[in-house]
């Protein structure tokens, strides 16, 4: 079989030491002695090597063989899931790829791998791209952060539970940006359509974005991995009500890096908020806080070069202030905040010498720093020198005072400083989520959470924070080894479907290591609570405990025992240094600072102790409430107890757990591609150790081998059974399991697409999109059907009203007429009476017979306003009457569905002189115009059919527009020849008349077309065209008047 795959010219992948994996050609295919196959290939340096396997494999890497390499239209697809030849080489390789090609995100399976490019991005998350995925699916448009948003959106609205996006990835990956960006979308686009833009929901959508900034400068600090490292937690829930409308949100903070404020690594900084103050505060304002000097003057600050007046600072300091101004922070508060954290670096330069010959620690009372910190705290300064150079000590009600040394007092120092700073923490927190939780709270009814944690630190010396960090990471990679491995698996043998089961790396040693009965945490909290407990027994202690065969695994062995230990975690083995972790993990001040501190005489600063003494209180019933059960009365035992920074931190860890599997969790997984933070740069080995870490491949290989969409039988067929017509359909109600089939069956086909659990139906990826889609057409066409009917049903009746009116105002023409006619008659036997007895003495020449009286003017009667209702169509025939039109043209003018409003109204109005002589102009008449004097003799029998002959010659005559004498045609004369009813039947054609009709719209057209363009004059539709159209179109009444 092997044969068949390595044929000369195949293209595989090689292991490089280097550059991990290096592409090859297959040049030749052998089979040993011992039976392996032997392979020759040449890599794309020109190098040839030999690479031997067992025969029978087909291409897997840990069958011996290379991995087969995929063809040319795979190597940039965008997911993973759908590559032919699945194996690591090949993914690294769509990843790469696709990163050349400015493409920064890739699916793989469930997973969204983001790499960071180190470069301006803006252009990726334009208002434009936003708009692009409003309201699309996953697989219509390209990866992005704004499709796995809008997926979590589209999911929560369809089934009305909580969604969580968790943002992951070492230092340095881009989490923060990725998570701010995935906010945004969210509360920019579905804020402002929840509300339709008003001002509530673009106050809340400011606020949820303020939060930002705020938590950036107070909780983001420059490493040396990362110039915007998050050093803390937060977990931002964004809530919605029944109509999927922002009603506002809620944080959650987890483990502020506290020693940060007073001991920064080499080349690497504070919070940015002390930099922002020292470049962006006004300069009466630095010299009311004293930040006159460099902020290489301040201790707290040297742990990078000095860049006071850079511009990114003031630039973000501004923008600072507006975001604590929007969350409703005013001016006042700014300013006592500014005022804390000017203390706070003045706290840092307070010098502590020891005595003279002793080992005793001593402060200066006149020392400049501890003044000024004194002040701005509203602390007393020789209390605060006291307090931290002596301690007291409790001794059966007896209170003695001991000295501390140096050390001690610097650690008593910085300690007080990094409570305060950690109380300020919380006490933004808090306001935070107050201005976030706006009167509509009580609509709550989900939400969407977006998670953004520390990542995976690994530095040259590694202390308490980054085992915390490492541990929440732990944490975090069981909880996703949870949903989509073991969860997975196990389903699919309790539903029993078919399924191989796939290794993958289980961290849970790790995790039982770390806060088992006797594990790190737990050894660490027993220590820090003895009065004796320092760190060298603290090492001792777990070098005792843990050093077991079951550990050794995962608990390895240290060059130096004594001051470190090593844990092997999921991304890598990390040594961590026991100095100052019993101090950092007790995180208390001393009792006679706090009551320095409670003292004070500034009001904010007292606000602030007591908001973060509420936080722990908070913090410790949580954990209290979460311990298990079966220990006994150990709750009740340890509730004097002063709680640890571990043990909090654990408990938040659990709460966040507890949280996570109750939401329905979308994964984002961030990748660095190079330690150096260059743009644009690749490096293979580093992004492949990044994928193998988080389970990229095992991820590819269950969302491929598995089923992603599953849902229960009943469910399936409530959703889905529009789909199918009701007959088919309504035999299977009562059995939603054969009716989900029988969906299935008509609309995927049969195959792997889908399979049928015991409760549940589970499909296979991009396979529930496509039944989307069909049920979205389905509900279309159904609306569209109702829209029709309505729609039809107020045209008819329209219609009725409007043809009501038209036989109104028609019979009220033919009254008139036959009026006007009557008194036409009567007028000329008066006019041949007076001539056959002209008046004695008259002088004026009698009147032609037959002529009108001047009271009627050519073309027909005069209508009386009078005489007409006040109704649209009467209102036509007093427009009519006015212009002192013929009858014939009213009654063609009064069959138009809106006699009104006619499409044509320039014809109403008096009409211009055409280019012919006026004596040739013959109105618009019922019949043709004869001289009553000598009426026209039949024709003799035998001349008839030339008689019809020279007529139909001189219709074309008429007709032509190149000369001949040109007679004006009547349509009325057709209207009243046929019925309606043949007219709408087509009688016209078979009688022959409309083709002489046909043909004169046409050429009336032609001519009219031809005189309007030489006198510049407006082409209007003759009558005729507009007759011949309304008849040929149906929209006339099917019975005349």
């Amino acid at each position: 079989m092997a044969q068949s795959i390595y044929r000369p010219g195949t293209f595989v992948w090689l292991v490089d030491k280097e550059q991990r994996w290096l592409s090859g050609e297959v040049k030749s295919f052998a089979v040993a002695e011992d039976g392996r196959a032997a392979i020759t290939v040449k890599n794309e340096q020109g190098e040839e090597t030999t690479v031997k396997g067992a025969s029978k494999d087909a291409g897997a890497e840990e069958g011996g063989l290379p991995p087969l390499q995929n063809t040319a239209e795979f190597r940039t697809i965008n997911d993973l899931t759908r590559l032919p030849h699945l194996n690591e080489p090949s993914i690294l390789e769509v990843i790469r790829n696709r990163f050349s090609d400015r493409c920064l995100y890739t699916y793989s399976g469930i997973v969204l791998i983001a790499v960071n490019p180190f470069a301006d991005t803006t252009s990726y998350y334009a208002p434009d791209v936003i708009r692009s995925y409003i309201g699309r699916s996953r697989e219509e448009l390209d990866p992005h952060l704004f499709a796995v948003a809008e997926e979590a959106f589209s999911t929560m609205e369809r089934t009305g539970k909580a969604q969580s996006i968790i943002v992951s990835g070492e230092s340095g990956s881009g989490k923060t940006e990725s998570a701010k960006y995935i906010m945004r979308y969210l509360a920019s686009v579905h804020g402002h359509e929840s509300t339709g833009g008003s001002s509530g929901s673009s106050s809340i959508e400011q606020q949820i974005l303020a939060t930002n900034p705020i938590l950036e400068a107070f909780g983001n600090a420059k490493t040396a991995r990362n110039d915007n490292s998050s050093r803390f937690g937060k977990y931002i829930q964004i809530l919605f009500d029944d109509h999927q409308r922002i009603v506002g949100a809620r944080m959650r903070t987890y483990l502020l890096e506290r020693s940060r404020l007073t001991f920064q690594q080499p080349l690497e900084g504070n919070y940015h908020i002390f930099y922002q103050l020292c470049s962006g505060a006004s300069e009466n304002d630095r010299h009311n806080l004293g930040l006159d000097d460099a902020t290489t003057d301040f201790r707290y600050l040297g742990g990078m070069p000095p860049q006071p007046t850079q511009a990114p600072y003031t630039h973000d300091f501004s923008a600072t202030c507006d975001a604590l101004e929007v969350v409703g922070i005013g001016e006042e508060k700014r300013q006592a905040i500014f005022q804390l954290l000017a203390g706070l670096l003045h706290v840092g330069n307070i010098e502590i010498r020891s005595k003279r010959d002793t080992k005793d620690a001593t402060m200066d009372e006149d020392d400049v720093a501890l003044l000024r910190a004194a002040a701005l705290l509203g602390i007393d300064a020789k209390g605060f020198a006291k307090c931290t150079t002596a301690k007291q000590i409790d001794a059966r009600g007896e209170i003695f005072s001991a000295a501390r040394t140096v050390a001690q007092a610097i650690g008593v120092r910085d300690g007080v400083a990094q409570y305060i700073y950690s109380c300020l923490f919380d006490w933004l927190a808090v306001r935070v989520n107050s201005s976030l939780l706006s009167d509509t709270e009580h609509l709550e009814a989900t939400f969407i959470a977006v998670l953004d944690i520390y990542g995976f630190e690994h530095f040259e010396k590694n202390s308490f924070e980054q085992f915390c960090i490492n541990y929440a990471n732990e944490k975090l990679q069981q909880q996703f080894l949870s949903h989509v491995f073991k969860l997975d698996q196990a389903e699919y043998v309790e539903e029993g479907i078919p399924w191989n089961a796939i290794d993958f790396p289980d961290n849970q040693p790790c995790i039982n290591l770390i806060e088992g009965k006797i594990g790190v945490i737990s050894l660490l909290d027993e220590e820090s609570r003895l009065a004796a407990g320092t760190d060298t027994s603290f090492v001792d202690k777990l070098n005792g405990q843990l050093k077991m065969p079951q550990n050794k695994r995962i608990f390895k062995d240290h060059l130096h025992g004594k001051t470190a230990f090593k844990i092997a975690h999921y991304a890598g083995d990390v040594s961590y240094s026991v100095d100052g972790f019993l101090e950092k993990n007790r995180g208390t001040v001393p009792e006679e600072h706090l009551v320095l501190l409670t003292d004070t005489t500034n009001a904010f600063l007292l606000e602030v102790i007591q908001t973060g003494r509420a936080s722990v209180d908070e913090r410790t019933t949580t954990q209290l409430s979460k311990q298990d059960p079966n220990a006994g009365d150990a709750p009740r035992r340890g509730a004097n107890r002063k709680p640890t920074q571990s043990s909090v931190f654990k408990s938040s860890l659990v709460l966040l757990m507890d949280t996570l599997d109750r939401t329905d969790v979308h994964y984002i997984r961030c990748i660095k591609p190079n330690e150096d933070k260059q743009p644009w740069k690749f490096q293979s080995g580093h992004v492949l150790d990044q994928l193998r870490a988080c389970g990229v491949l095992e991820t590819v290989k269950i969302s491929r081998a598995g089923y992603p969409s599953r849902m229960p039988y009943e469910e399936f067929a409530a959703r889905y059974s529009l789909l199918l017509p009701r007959h088919v359909t309504r035999p299977y109600l009562r059995d939603p399991q054969r009716l989900t089939t029988v969906i299935l069956q008509r609309t995927i086909g049969t195959g792997d697409k889908y399979h049928n659990g015991r409760t549940k139906i589970f499909l296979r990826a991009r396979t529930l999109p496509v039944l989307e889609g069909i049920r979205t057409e389905k509900q279309t066409a159904a609306i569209m059907k109702v829209q029709t009917a309505a729609r039809g049903a107020m045209t008819r009746k329209r219609f009725r009203r409007l043809r009501a009116e038209a036989r109104a105002a028609a019979e009220l023409v033919e009254r008139v007429a036959a009026g006007a006619k009557a008194k036409e008659a009567e007028a000329a036997a008066a006019v041949q009476r007076d001539a056959c007895s002209p008046a004695p003495g008259s002088s004026s020449a009698a009147a032609p017979p037959g002529s009108p009286p001047s009271s009627f003017p050519e073309g027909g009667a005069t209508l009386q306003p009078d005489e007409i209702p006040d109704r649209p169509a009467s209102r036509l025939m007093r427009r009519l009457s006015s212009q002192s039109s013929a009858v014939g043209r009213v009654i063609s003018m009064v069959i138009k569905d809106k006699p009104g409003e006619h499409e044509d109204a320039d014809h109403l109005k008096p009409s211009k002189p055409s280019r012919r002589s006026k004596s040739k102009q013959r109105p618009l008449s019922r019949s043709r115009d004869r001289s009553p004097e000598k009426p026209a003799a039949p024709p003799p029998p035998e001349k008839d059919s030339e008689r019809r002959q020279e007529e139909h010659s001189s219709k074309r005559r008429h007709l032509s527009p190149k000369g001949g004498k040109r007679k004006k045609f009547s349509p009325a004369v057709l209207l009243k020849s046929r019925s309606w009813k043949d007219l709408r039947s087509g009688g016209w054609k078979t009688s022959g008349e409309l083709g002489p009709l046909q043909r004169a719209v046409s050429q009336k057209k032609t001519r009219r077309s031809a005189e309007a363009r030489l006198t510049q004059e407006p082409v209007t539709t003759p009558p005729e065209l507009k007759i011949y159209n309304r008849f040929m179109q149906g929209k006339d009444h099917t019975t005349g008047p």
